[in-house]
């Protein structure tokens, strides 16, 4: 007898869990969904030629175009992330708007490790690419400072296959080398959690939050934190080798 209630209570508790999630689904659509950004990353075409022969046994030239794929040398991500409460009902969601800046070097890489001719290289195609995983949440317009040079960043992922979603520049007139330091702002809305790959070989990231209950996840803890009731200061220090991926690859 006493299961009865017991089954009636349990059942009151999974439709009001269904329907916050219901709740937490239709705030974070139309608000900005968890956030993860990758990058940003320098893509660079290049061209290998080799020799093969037809049916006729003549000799033709056959080319197939391959990725570059370079990340920086120093990568600094500061920022600002506000939080606020959406209601649905009787539920509360927490959402946030986060404001970045982020700031770095490229740097040439080791070609013959890589068995890529220099002379192969197209820079003139080169890109540099930004992942972000709800893309639709960006709020601001933003343009990357290329050794001093303004470019707009164009919707989409470009030609990097890490992400289905993002923004990209094209470098066309740029530097011939992939020798820059690079400066760009991001401000996109957000919930849930923010993520943040470590693509530099020494990234540091910085934050500040008026959110004052943080749970730090992911692979690597802050290195430095303060938590208060009026919100959390954290930043991360991450060395290239505790990552499972070089600084170049094709």
């Amino acid at each position: 007898l006493l299961l009865i209630p017991a089954a009636m209570i349990g059942g009151l508790v999974s439709e009001r869990r269904s329907t916050r999630q219901g709740a937490i689904e239709e705030v974070t659509a139309k608000w900005g969904r968890m956030q993860v950004i990758t990058g940003p990353a320098l893509i660079v075409p290049y061209v290998q030629s080799r020799v093969e022969l037809d049916a006729k046994g003549q000799k033709v030239v056959r080319t197939q175009t391959h990725r570059l794929t370079i990340l920086p040398e120093s990568l600094t991500i500061s920022g600002e992330m506000m939080s606020e409460v959406r209601h649905r009902g009787i539920f509360s969601v927490p959402v946030y708007r986060l404001k970045l800046t982020f700031s770095g070097r490229f740097a040439k890489p080791d070609f013959p490790a890589l068995t890529v001719d220099a002379r192969d290289v197209r820079w003139e195609r080169a890109e540099i690419d930004v992942g972000i995983s709800d893309a639709r949440a960006i709020q601001e317009r933003s343009d990357l400072n290329w050794n001093g040079r303004t470019i707009s960043f164009l919707p989409g992922p470009g030609a990097s296959d890490l992400t289905t979603a993002g923004i990209h520049a094209p470098l066309a007139g740029g530097a011939p080398a992939p020798i820059g330091d690079f400066r760009f702002p991001l401000v996109l809305n957000g919930s849930v959690g923010a993520y943040f790959v470590p693509f530099g070989r020494e990234t540091s990231v910085s934050l500040k939050s008026n959110w004052p209950d943080p749970s730090f996840q992911g692979n690597w803890l802050p290195s430095k934190r303060d938590v208060t009731d009026a919100g959390f200061e954290a930043s991360w220090s991450i060395p290239f080798l505790g990552r499972n991926y070089p600084q170049a690859w094709t």
